[in-house]
């Protein structure tokens, strides 16, 4: 499988990681000995529960996978899901927002899956966790922290009169798209989502899944409040920053964006080297977690391909 090359999408990529490092690497050298007093403050039990959380959470939005794909007719067992899905995820780290489908597909056409039911199975198990992230962030955030959104509409209110024009601009655009692809697809589109909607158990596969991914995130920020936010916030808000990391197209899987909206959500909480320390240390388990899970997946192996019955 090879790069685009010359794409200017996969250079803003790359461009994106290398501003990232720096920042990193920056952070690291001027805020040395607050990093290291941050880090001391967790316990290894602490990080192994973390640990132990993102793994659930993984294994969660696995199974949802499994579900869509199943809920599309495709045959695929557990062991065989457990490796396509697991093995895919590292491919969103390379620069280009689009390798841990086209691996997924590779592996599903292999399986002789038909084209437009690995289609429906991606997009059902792709809204299905955007949507429950929003519903469940958004719920958990409404009820436990309500002054949350007239915050955001504040600072939205705040950012300078050119942006706030160009935002709307893009917005506007957006919603004259979206209706007129409606005008000319409304008519399938209903019978079609409706077709795809979530199974009862891909709801409960969610909520469990984000619950622990949520919970994994409080666990790593609980040793520096005092009087911060209650768990549920806590949750919602990374439900909701991990949906922002998800949209970003120059992002790989997220990174960056989903820690700086923690870091913002966090600030009137949290020190902001301090927020910005517990985000490192929760995306650094959370690829630490990813990579042993596919190394596992590849230790398993795929399904082993049933010898044909004797002639």
């Amino acid at each position: 499988m090879k790069r685009p090359s010359g794409s200017l999408g996969v250079l803003v990529k790359w461009a994106w990681i290398g501003l990232v490092a720096v920042a990193v690497a920056g952070f690291a050298i001027t805020r040395r000995q607050v990093i290291l007093q941050d880090l001391a403050r967790f316990s290894s039990q602490e990080l192994v529960a973390v640990a132990a959380l993102l793994l659930v959470g993984k294994l969660g939005m696995n199974a949802t996978m499994l579900l869509a794909t199943r809920h599309c007719a495709i045959p695929v067992s557990l062991r065989d899901g457990f490796y396509m899905y697991n093995l895919a995820q590292l491919a969103k780290y390379v620069p280009g927002s689009i390798w841990q489908f086209v691996s997924r597909i590779a592996m599903l056409r292999a399986r002789q899956a038909p084209a437009t039911a690995i289609r429906d199975s991606m997009l059902a198990e792709n809204g299905w966790v955007i949507g429950s992230a929003l519903l469940i962030g958004a719920a958990l955030l409404g009820l436990a922290q309500p002054g949350f959104f007239p915050r955001l509409v504040g600072s939205v209110a705040r950012v300078p009169a050119p942006l706030q024009v160009l935002l709307g601009a893009a917005a506007l655009l957006g919603l004259v798209v979206a209706l007129l692809w409606l005008r000319h697809r409304g008519s399938r589109l209903g019978p079609w989502l409706f077709r795809l909607r979530p199974p009862p158990a891909a709801w409960a596969t969610l909520a469990l899944g984000w619950f622990a991914l949520g919970a994994s995130f409080w666990l790593c920020l609980r040793p520096f409040l005092a009087g911060g936010p209650p768990w549920p916030a806590v949750i919602g808000v990374y439900c909701l920053a991990w949906v922002a990391g998800y949209l970003v197209p120059f992002a790989p899987a997220g990174l960056g964006v989903r820690e700086v909206v923690l870091a913002l959500a966090l600030d009137p909480f949290v020190a902001a080297d301090t927020s910005l320390v517990v985000v490192a240390v929760h995306r650094v388990l959370y690829l630490l977690d990813e990579v042993l899970i596919a190394l596992l997946a590849l230790a398993l192996g795929p399904e082993p391909t049933k010898a044909p019955p004797p002639a």
